[in-house]
């Protein structure tokens, strides 16, 4: 029996430091996918905190405000029964990382650190983030505290790495390749 998916692409109008506007068009995006069918929502990167954040990259509250917007979509009952791929920065053992952030009824499948940089001059990304030079290898990456709960483990694998599904798999080398089954 052959099994479809649906994904839906979504490009949002995210503003640096727009937490709660962020937040609220990532969630209206989920509810329009999964309106639409889809099975897999995808985002763009560095939508929750916006991507011409710039040097306040360096700045560790960035990274927990990150964080609570994350969990404002695991909690959000609406945002359940769809795969989501959320972009967001995310720090690891002293090092930056540009990442997708896989996630399915309020729990976080992986965490999908960029493995290869934009070779485009325009790209800033080399001053503020590190690449993942790990090739298929996975670490376990600590949740922050206030999340546990909402995520119901205290950790989640952090790198390259898939998702198997019945439908096929996502592979987080490159997060946009679906390999269908």
């Amino acid at each position: 029996m052959q099994r479809l998916i649906s994904v839906s692409a979504c490009s949002l109008n995210q503003w640096a430091g727009d937490w709660n506007g962020n937040c609220d068009r990532i969630k209206e995006s989920i509810r329009k996918s999964k309106a639409a069918g889809a099975s897999l929502r995808v985002g763009p990167e560095l939508e929750i905190c916006g991507s011409d954040c710039l040097d306040s990259f360096f700045e560790d509250d960035l990274y927990i405000h990150s964080w609570e917007m994350l969990g404002s979509i695991l909690a959000d009952r609406e945002c359940n029964n769809i795969v989501l791929c959320i972009g967001m920065p995310v720090k690891h053992n002293g090092k930056r990382y540009n990442s997708m952030v896989f996630a399915l009824n309020g729990k976080i499948l992986l965490i999908a650190p960029r493995t290869i940089q934009w070779s485009d001059q325009n790209s800033r990304d080399g001053k503020y983030f590190s690449l993942w030079e790990k090739r298929g290898v996975t670490e376990e990456y600590s949740v922050p505290e206030f999340l546990r709960k909402i995520h119901g483990a205290g950790s989640v694998p952090f790198g390259d790495t898939s998702i198997s599904f019945l439908e096929g798999r996502v592979t987080s080398s490159n997060p946009n390749a679906i390999d269908i089954n």
